[in-house]
């Protein structure tokens, strides 16, 4: 159900079957309904869920474990980040190039800044 509707309605979304990148889209959420249905036995609700199994989970409740698996992977395959890269400057709340942007903060230049952040250049000229 979406916000104004009443009642229920199938909505329709195309899903690719692979990220661009080979990330197997179909997998991942065939397992996680699979889970949600054949382990914890839920059919309805919503599909995302705190503690309690019937309220509603926010991203924010899920950002401790995100941070767990990113030092995790820091651990264990250190080369894919800069070195002294803040782990604590990442978070699900706030978006992944934000934390980017924060832990480079004064140690590179605004142009390689802007660079990297496009957004903000294509962003900026639809204003004029």
């Amino acid at each position: 159900r979406f916000k104004g509707e009443t009642g229920f309605r199938w909505h329709c979304l195309p899903v690719s079957d692979k990220t661009r990148s080979g990330l197997p889209v179909r997998r991942w959420v065939s397992t996680l309904l699979w889970r949600r249905k054949e382990v914890q036995g839920r059919t309805n609700g919503w599909l995302f869920v705190k503690e309690d199994g019937k309220t509603r989970a926010q991203i924010r409740d899920y950002d401790s474990s995100f941070l767990h698996y990113l030092e995790l992977a820091k651990s264990r395959r250190p080369e894919l980040f800069s070195a002294g890269t803040l782990m604590h400057m990442f978070s699900l709340v706030r978006s992944l190039r934000r934390g980017a942007v924060l832990a480079t903060a004064g140690k590179v230049s605004s142009a390689v800044v802007n660079l990297i952040n496009r957004w903000r250049t294509k962003e900026g000229a639809k204003c004029t």
